[in-house]
């Protein structure tokens, strides 16, 4: 998800304190109703309500711990909102609150991105959501569910569960955010929007509710999904017209994504000057907001916006920065998908496990009152004993099964089917250590397509798609079964050639980018030709080490590209020389 958990904050819940203090109650309801629309307001009442503090009753305690739980998280003390909200889960707090506090723990766990706890934390809000007859309160708990399961990059999820609300009858507020939820889960699931209608009839009812924050996050996605089917001017048009009230908003995370989008499209109009202004801007809301994809867009659009006006320097200089970024916001993708599906499987584990004991103890009660029968009851015992025990192999089995999906999602890259950038290196490290101890050659391999945003801009997303695994199948074709090929990210692979020297890497290189540049794309029902530019480097130029292969073969890249690309070339010691 592009965006941190704000929309929670900006919903307003309201709850009955049932005591028998009623001025106390009127100054919580108060607190409450002020948190999300004026929070100075709201630190004076709770300042005066904690004056009172020796008077709670003890629903007005726990109502109050709530409230404080809120303010810690806005002032930036998570771990003393999460013990509050804990401490309420675990009292004798009505059922309606609790569930509140569960709510406010799962968008707390995302402001903290901390996306195993948050899961486990929905498991429980789902338990406790069965103990509550208020529906207003579940279809709360709904919208708290639907936008963690965005951030958590379980977009399907986020989806159905934003059609259920939907499905409801619930109030304005809660379908403008239920409509900002479905349409981003419908563009990340995508790269585009089918239903451009719906998304802008969202826009018009989150104004028509005074929304306008959560309107300019669904204007955002309509602008990208435009661009990315490249309809760049209806895309900007779009962005300028709502830019201003983007900016009035004051919210850097959106104001930077909305200036990363303008950048990409100026770049995309061969507009270099307005990229890096705008890409600039970006970087400037953004940048102390943690990782996100509108900086990472950022830092791309500074550095191919430096090439295409042939500024060497900057060219290098934000390559790098962004390449470093994009495989940071990678791992951090990538981690957020693990630590979700860790907790789901654990749940699913515990739910297997007290199934099992279950039966378990159903099978051995009525393996106690058979014993009692002789003969017959034995035979009974053995039988049952020899279901238990296949019930046992079953659940070890299902247990491993899940394991090994686990470890093939962390370590393959799902389109190619090849290895991910962080199990490629885990892999290369051990090759070389084991090339160095033997003291054999090692050469590195960097490839990146040509000009493949044209291929997905020109043809789709479902094409460039097809581009990519192509590609990877000629390369692995040409490749050894000894040899390492993985995807470094976008259209980047490399490949390592353990005990190959470089002459004989240089002519790997060139065969697979004869290969590639020979794939026939009629079966695309499109015609294009698909090339690669190549850099390869050697454990004799740069050592043993990982980083400085990766580096060298990296420069010799950025030559192919800068020469002309469709060519192999090579990086020895401090020059880079062309493949004759």
């Amino acid at each position: 998800m592009r965006f941190f958990a704000f929309v929670i904050f900006c919903m307003t819940f309201y709850l009955v304190a049932y005591a028998s203090n009623p001025e106390l109650d009127d100054l919580l309801s108060k607190a409450d109703e002020m948190r999300s629309a004026d929070f100075s307001g709201f630190e004076g009442v709770m300042n005066e309500i904690e004056l009172s503090r020796d008077n709670f009753t003890p629903e007005q305690l726990h109502y109050y711990r709530y409230l404080k739980g809120y303010r810690d998280t806005f002032n930036g003390r998570v771990e003393d909102a999460i013990a509050s909200y804990i401490q309420i889960e675990n009292s004798n707090a009505s059922e309606v609150l609790k569930l509140r506090a569960l709510g406010s723990l799962v968008n707390t766990y995302a402001i903290k991105r901390d996306f195993y706890l948050g899961a486990k934390a929905i498991n429980r809000l789902f338990e406790q959501r069965q103990k509550v007859t208020d529906q207003k309160s579940i279809d709360r708990s709904y919208v708290v569910v639907s936008i963690f399961y965005n951030q958590a990059r379980q977009f399907q999820l986020g989806l159905n569960v934003s059609n259920q609300l939907l499905n409801r009858d619930i109030t304005p507020r809660q379908e403008c955010f239920a409509r900002q939820t479905k349409v981003e889960a419908e563009f990340e699931l995508a790269n585009i929007l089918s239903d451009y209608t719906y998304a802008k009839q969202s826009v018009d009812f989150c104004e028509q509710h005074s929304e306008q924050l959560v309107a300019n996050v669904i204007i955002t996605f309509i602008a990208e999904s435009l661009a990315n089917e490249n309809r760049i001017e209806e895309s900007q048009q779009l962005l300028s017209e709502s830019l201003t009230d983007t900016i009035d908003a004051k919210y850097p995370p959106l104001i930077g994504v909305h200036y990363a989008l303008m950048a990409k499209n100026y770049l995309s109009m061969e507009q270099a000057d307005l990229a890096t202004e705008y890409a600039l801007k970006a970087y400037e809301s953004i940048q102390n907001f943690g990782l996100t994809k509108a900086l990472v867009k950022s830092l791309e659009v500074l550095y191919r916006a430096a090439e295409f006006k042939n500024d060497y320097r900057d060219t290098v200089e934000y390559l790098k920065r962004y390449s470093e970024a994009e495989k940071a916001y990678l791992d951090e993708t990538k981690t957020r998908s693990l630590a979700f599906q860790q907790a789901q499987y654990e749940k699913l584990e515990q739910d297997n496990t007290i199934a099992f004991l279950d039966q378990q103890n159903t099978l051995l009660k009525t393996q106690a009152e058979l014993a009692k029968e002789q003969s017959q009851n034995n035979k009974l015992a053995l039988a049952l004993s020899l279901s238990l025990l296949f019930l046992l192999f079953g659940w070890l089995y299902r247990s491993r099964k899940i394991q090994i999906k686990l470890r093939k999602m962390a370590e393959t890259d799902e389109l190619t089917g090849i290895s991910n950038r962080h199990y490629f290196n885990l892999r290369a490290q051990k090759h070389l250590r084991q090339a160095q101890q033997q003291n054999q050659p090692v050469s590195f391999v960097l490839f990146d397509l040509d000009h493949f945003k044209k291929v997905n801009d020109t043809f789709g997303h479902q094409t460039g798609d097809w581009a990519l695994r192509k590609s990877v199948l000629e390369a692995k074709l040409v490749c050894r079964n000894i040899d390492l090929i993985g995807r470094m990210g976008g259209e980047e692979f490399a490949i390592m050639l353990p005990g190959c020297q470089l002459d004989e890497a240089l002519r790997v290189a060139e065969l697979c980018r004869v290969a590639i540049e020979k794939i026939d794309t009629s079966e695309t029902d499109n015609t294009f030709t698909i090339t690669a530019s190549f850099g390869v480097s050697n454990t004799n130029d740069c050592g043993y080490n990982l980083d400085k292969l990766f580096a060298g073969a990296d420069v010799a890249l950025y030559e192919s590209k800068n020469s002309g690309r469709n060519k192999v070339y090579r990086f020895k010691d401090t020059q880079i020389t062309a493949l004759q």
